[in-house]
């Protein structure tokens, strides 16, 4: 029995195996590797320091416009779809601190911004120059507009102010330690010849 259930399903997973491949190297997608580069390897990020504002429409007339990787929106799209993290650190590398891409539906064209410096300049920025994109969540047609994770404005403001107790430093130390007393009281509660602390029947886990 756990022969012929098994080979359908190591079949399906080797197709699925195939055609994820065959559509990363059909889109240019990068290795599936960002999260396994050591410590120290350049992310592509940029770490320069200096500062960074709103800038006069004379400044911003002169500016470049940013790189855009190319492509069609939906190709983007299924790029940041299926590999956003490998995606994001390429195009760092390659582009720089500032990237633009035309997404299929949504908001359609983004710039993806990686330099600190104007991350930080973005997220303390007044609303009137720099709106909210919480507006094109996709969360917001099932948790509604007044949702933490969905309002704007005042009501954002008192929502967080509400919460941030519990994100403080003294309290994420608690959880911590109750998670870790938590996770040590099961491991000692486990028995040789048992899974997750239940007796196994028979001499092989079922898992197996």
């Amino acid at each position: 029995m756990t022969s012929l259930i098994a080979r359908p399903v190591a079949t399906v997973a080797h197709v699925r195996s195939g055609l994820s491949a065959a559509l990363a190297r059909r889109l240019g997608l990068p290795a599936a590797a960002w999260h396994l580069r050591p410590e120290a390897a350049a992310s592509g990020v940029g770490r320069d320091g200096g500062e960074a504002g709103p800038a006069t429409q004379a400044e911003a007339a002169a500016l470049r416009p940013a790189p855009n990787p190319g492509g069609s929106p939906v190709a983007s799209s299924l790029r940041y779809v299926l590999r956003e993290g490998d995606v994001l650190f390429a195009y760092a590398d390659r582009y720089g601190d500032v990237v633009r891409s035309d997404l299929a539906g949504g908001p359609g064209r983004i710039v993806v911004v990686s330099n600190p410096v104007h991350i930080k300049s973005l997220m303390t920025a007044s609303p009137a120059v720099v709106p909210s994109a919480t507006r094109f969540s996709p969360l917001r047609p099932i948790l509604g507009p007044d949702s933490v994770l969905t309002a704007i404005g005042p009501r954002h403001k008192q929502q967080r102010g509400l919460l941030l107790p519990h994100f403080h430093s003294r309290a994420v130390d608690a959880y911590a330690e109750r998670i870790a007393a938590a996770t040590a009281a099961r491991i000692d509660a486990w028995q040789p010849g048992s899974l997750c602390g239940s007796p196994i029947s028979g001499s092989r886990s079922p898992w197996m």
